[in-house]
């Protein structure tokens, strides 16, 4: 499926989602724009409360199609998973990101919980320059 509007094409996706009332999952996700590519699975809950999963791997990743002054090329993995009952209990991980931002060279990997309205995280480790 390509999405844009008024027939130009901003992006190419493709993923196979099922589903019933109780939720859904997503495997074989892949989202492509020019080079950049994002690939995962993942599935999203909304009984008995709201839980996700996802795992995402990212390449030729740009920021300043988001962050217009933050230009780069990024690739690495994401692991999340979680719940948002009362509040919201969840857990990131980053593996492995690498490329340029903002023409330096970036490398950075870590974990962060989020539970009880605490944020901790965990061997974060950020390189730039």
């Amino acid at each position: 499926m390509g999405l844009g509007d008024r027939g130009d094409r901003w992006a190419d996706l493709r993923g196979v989602l099922a589903g019933n009332w109780d939720g859904f999952a997503i495997s074989d996700l892949h989202l492509h724009r020019g080079e950049a590519a994002l690939a995962g699975t993942g599935r999203i809950r909304w009984t008995p409360f709201f839980t996700w999963q996802a795992d995402l791997t990212a390449s030729h990743l740009d920021p300043a199609l988001v962050f217009p002054g933050w230009p780069g090329d990024l690739q690495g993995r994401l692991v999340t998973e979680g719940g948002w009952d009362a509040v919201v209990d969840g857990q990131w991980r980053l593996e492995g990101l690498r490329g340029a931002l903002r023409g330096f060279p970036l490398t950075a990997q870590g974990e962060a919980h989020l539970r009880d309205n605490r944020l901790q995280v965990r061997d974060l480790a950020l390189t730039s320059g």
